[in-house]
């Protein structure tokens, strides 16, 4: 797409996520067929304090993806222990299956890949299944059937 950019920022500019990670955050707790009252208290806060734990950890890599000067996509990686993640990743829905997604991928990848990283993993949320084609596209596949008890 003509016009998109896109730009590394470091753990200290996670905020700038912050907008998209609430949309994400709304998306799956619309969808999500046992833990939406999980993600309905789920803070931006929360998990901005889950990925600086990371990056003391291991290392974090923040990709924004801009159009002019507003923030449309993002994909936040880490490493830690030899294993890479892609901890969350998103594109606004305008401006979806146009490409930007999968250059985010590609950029947190090949990130890993110059550290020679040869485990990646993500979590995709029960109920937003739609994404699964993108992932595999990318050479994800499911290995595990992750189940937690609901306490409510």
């Amino acid at each position: 797409m003509k016009g998109i950019c896109y730009i590394e920022v470091g753990a200290q500019e996670l905020d700038r996520i912050k907008p998209l990670w609430e949309r994400l955050t709304e998306h799956i707790k619309l969808r999500s067929t046992y833990f939406s009252k999980w993600f309905r208290t789920r803070t931006f806060e929360q998990r901005k304090e889950e990925l600086l734990r990371k990056a003391t950890e291991g290392k974090l890599r923040v990709d924004l993806a801009m159009d002019g000067g507003q923030e449309i996509g993002y994909c936040v990686s880490s490493i830690s222990y030899g294993i890479g993640e892609i901890d969350s990743i998103f594109v606004e829905d305008s401006y979806r299956s146009s490409g930007i997604g999968s250059e985010l991928m590609k950029r947190a990848l090949s990130w890993m890949d110059k550290d020679q990283i040869e485990r990646v993993k993500l979590a995709a949320r029960i109920g937003n299944e739609e994404v699964l084609p993108f992932y595999r596209s990318h050479g994800f596949l499911p290995k595990h059937i992750l189940l937690e008890l609901k306490k409510e």
